[in-house]
């Protein structure tokens, strides 16, 4: 059948054959970017503020830790003593700010999980902060 086309219908065939292939590859591309759009709004959105709490998080705990072990020195003077169980006073503030917002973000089921184990457990760890504030 094709030996009886004329080279210009063959040439408007192939053209039509290639402009097909190419709508094709270009439908896929604009919904593969439109899909990373989407998936890259929810990291900037949701995931990294999580990421920037916790780390927030992480950093006043630590601060806490070396200011509980400042005050467990023999013989610190009264000042460094008040100095320190102020900043462990702000380090609580601040971590409990940063837990709040991390809390108001969206979560997949299993990360509301393993929140709410952490979150038994970010208590446990507050209420002793306090304790050994309290001694």
């Amino acid at each position: 059948m094709l030996p009886n086309l004329t080279i210009k219908t063959k040439l408007i065939a192939m053209a039509c054959v290639v402009s097909a292939i190419t709508l094709v590859v270009g439908v896929t591309g604009l919904f593969a970017v439109n899909r990373t759009a989407s998936h890259l709004t929810d990291i900037a959105d949701h995931k990294l503020p999580g990421v920037q709490n916790l780390l927030l998080m992480q950093g006043a705990q630590q601060n806490i830790k070396a200011r509980e072990r400042t005050l467990l020195i023999p013989g610190l003077e009264a000042d460094r003593v008040e100095r320190q169980l102020t900043i462990i006073e702000e380090s609580l503030g601040q971590a409990e700010a940063s837990r709040k917002a991390y809390q108001d973000l969206p979560r997949e089921s299993a990360e509301e999980k393993v929140w709410e184990q952490f979150s038994l457990v970010w208590t446990a760890w507050q209420k002793d902060v306090q304790e050994f504030v309290r001694i």
